[in-house]
C-alpha cells in the first residue's frame, strides 16, 4: 500500500466507504482520509480483513461493526393506484385490531403509513392499499375473541 491509494473502509463520521491512505507506519497503513467528509482517522483492519474485505475505521483503535443501514425512504401517498377512492368525509383512523373498517376508510398504520381500505375479505380481514402496496390486515379481533 502507498500514500494516495484508495481503499474501502467505513467512515466513523459519515458511514461512507471510499478512503484515501494519508500516512503509513512501515509497512502498514496508519491513517486514512474519508473521500466524502474529509475526516482523517486511524486505520484499523478488522480481524482477518484484506483490502477486498470490508474493514473498519475507528478513532479509538477498537474494532467496530459496520454502520446500520439507513431506513428506506417513505413512499408518498398515491391514491390513483388504489382500486377504490378514499372517503374524504371520514376522519383518518389509527389502525387497531379491534376496530371494524368499511370500504374507503383511511387508516394510519405505524409501520406502513397512510392507507385506504379497498376490499373486505371477510368478517375479520380487510385489504388495505398503502404506498408500498397492498397488505391484508385483521379487523374486529376483539369481537372474534368474545365468540
Amino acid at each position: 500500500m502507498k500514500i494516495g491509494a484508495e481503499l474501502q473502509t467505513t467512515c466513523r463520521n459519515c458511514g461512507e466507504q471510499p478512503h484515501t491512505v494519508a500516512t503509513l507506519r512501515n509497512p502498514s497503513i496508519a491513517t486514512v482520509t474519508c473521500n466524502k467528509c474529509g475526516a482523517e482517522q486511524r486505520y484499523v483492519a478488522t480481524a482477518g480483513a484484506t483490502d477486498a474485505v470490508k474493514t473498519s475505521v475507528n478513532v479509538s483503535g477498537k474494532p467496530r461493526p459496520a454502520p446500520k443501514r439507513a431506513k428506506k425512504p417513505t413512499a408518498t401517498w398515491a391514491p390513483d393506484q388504489s382500486t377504490i377512492e378514499p372517503v374524504m368525509s371520514r376522519p383518518i383512523r389509527s389502525y387497531s385490531l379491534a376496530d371494524i373498517y368499511r370500504l374507503g376508510d383511511r387508516i394510519q398504520h405505524r409501520t406502513f403509513g397512510l392507507g385506504v381500505v379497498d376490499e373486505i375479505l371477510g368478517p375479520h380481514k380487510i385489504q388495505v392499499f398503502f404506498p408500498m402496496g397492498h397488505r391484508i390486515m385483521v379487523q374486529s379481533q376483539a369481537a372474534a375473541a368474545a365468540n
